[in-house]
């Protein structure tokens, strides 16, 4: 399976957050841009996807059935995620309080609509390198607790919410083996959809019977994303050799999605299923249109975004939180709302993409080829 459509999209949806967190700091709001929560849900559909097609891929070196098999599973995940977040991390933590300092001082000059519930946020804010903050960071547990799902400069409360998923996929893929999807997806679906009415989500929602929630770090509001990208891994699968099934399977996730989902959402997994289900097809493969945009995907450009998004992600609000507090201090309150836009895209976009770069180079891949090498090690001591 080629994955060039898949690294175009991680790239564009880095950029989305990037450009939708840049809008937010400067006090402009254009409609889509402005809601970088969709991209980070495609995110969760790419991963669901990606994870569902390994599965397939490994199962008969790696079944399931064996904890050695899970084991490994989890140590190539871990050092795909955890090197470079603890760079971040330890950036966000050690300068804790600087970032207070720059965060109070842009919502003071462009204050967000939310901030008039600020009250309720349970977030336990400048803990710093406080031993509990650096515990429930450092095992990725504080996506499960309110007052530490997002207490920092960082959005990592998506990636607690991975390591959920993680957690939970062999046990989806060995229930979904032995129930079906339909049975397995339906009452998660089903759970997640009414899960608000227990749980409060963001802060001008009001605190329900179990707490508050500043953002959606909890498995239960976001199952839907990864259902539908393991269902559209299903599809791919299964489009030669059991069609009426893959049909069922991109019926199912369609349901999902449009229940669930923003229409934008819907798209891209609609557009996954033609860039990489028909990818397949030797006739389409051939055809000059669908040529061109395989030539696009497998382009400099796109291995690039593909490679920094993930850098991208974690870093780009430590360098621009400082860079929109210097530009208010040069007077960016009075300029036009383009201009503080443009200006302040200019002024990180080349440093963040840069640094992303070279920390995909430096720590991100020896990262992902260490936790390779002891998955593999795991397997031989087993």
């Amino acid at each position: 399976m080629k994955i060039g459509f898949l690294d175009f999209i991680r790239g564009l949806m880095a950029l989305w957050v990037f450009s939708g967190h840049a809008l937010s700091k400067v006090g402009v709001i254009i409609p889509i841009i402005s809601q970088p929560a969709i991209a980070v849900d495609v995110f969760m559909l790419i991963s669901g996807y990606l994870m569902c097609y390994q599965f397939h891929q490994l199962e008969t070196v790696e079944p399931w059935s064996k904890s050695s098999s899970w084991l490994r599973f989890f140590t190539r995940r871990f050092f795909r995620i955890a090197p470079l977040y603890y760079l971040a991390l330890l950036v966000a933590l050690v300068f804790d309080s600087q970032y207070e300092t720059y965060r109070n001082f842009v919502f003071a000059t462009f204050p967000p609509d939310w901030l008039g519930f600020i009250g309720l946020d349970p977030s336990h804010r400048g803990l710093g390198l406080s031993p509990v903050n650096i515990l429930v960071h450092g095992t990725f547990l504080y996506g499960l607790l309110p007052s530490y799902a997002a207490n920092n400069i960082l959005p990592d409360w998506s990636l607690s919410l991975e390591m959920q998923y993680y957690a939970l996929l062999p046990l989806l893929m060995i229930a979904v083996r032995q129930f079906g999807y339909l049975m397995v997806c339906f009452p998660l679906v089903v759970i997640s959809a009414y899960s608000t009415d227990f749980i409060g989500l963001y802060i001008t929602s009001t605190p329900r019977m179990f707490g508050l929630f500043p953002q959606p770090s909890l498995i239960v509001f976001k199952i839907s994303c990864f259902l539908v990208g393991m269902l559209l891994a299903e599809v791919y699968i299964y489009r030669q050799s059991f069609p009426s099934r893959s049909f069922f399977y991109l019926a199912f996730a369609m349901a999902i999605s449009l229940y669930t989902q923003h229409w934008i959402f819907t798209t891209a997994a609609l557009l996954v299923v033609v860039f990489v289900c028909v990818d397949g097809d030797e006739e389409v493969r051939r055809g000059k249109f669908f040529q061109y945009f395989q030539n696009f995907f497998a382009s400099r450009f796109v291995r690039f975004m593909a490679a920094t998004s993930y850098g991208v992600y974690l870093f780009h609000n430590l360098l621009m939180w400082p860079i929109a507090v210097w530009l208010i201090g040069i007077g960016a309150a009075s300029w036009l709302p383009w201009q503080r836009v443009i200006i302040l895209l200019l002024l990180t976009a080349v440093p963040v993409y840069g640094l992303a770069w070279v920390l995909s180079i430096w720590i991100e891949k020896p990262g992902i080829v260490f936790g390779k090498k002891l998955a593999n090690l795991i397997g031989k001591v087993d």
